[in-house]
């Protein structure tokens, strides 16, 4: 199990303070990347969660708007 704290440059990730809870998941966390204003994780059974600004298509998702929470994208089954 993990949870995840996030303080500082929070723009984009629709928090309503510089220091907030923004994720807990059941599941290891094997990796995390943050860049400029969203966040992507990879869980041990290789889940990848996003969440954060999308104005650019950045988190795979079609819809540009800011995820609030975390999103499960969907990938193919080989990792290269």
């Amino acid at each position: 199990k993990f949870i995840l704290y996030l303080w500082g440059f929070t723009a984009g990730l629709g928090l309503d303070s510089n220091w907030e809870k923004i994720g807990e998941h059941e599941e290891e966390l094997k990796d995390l990347s943050f860049s400029d204003g969203h966040v992507v994780l990879l869980t041990d059974s290789n889940k990848v969660l996003v969440r954060g600004k999308n104005d650019y298509i950045q988190l795979g998702f079609d819809a540009r708007e800011t995820l609030n929470s975390f999103k499960m994208l969907s990938v193919g089954s080989k990792i290269i």
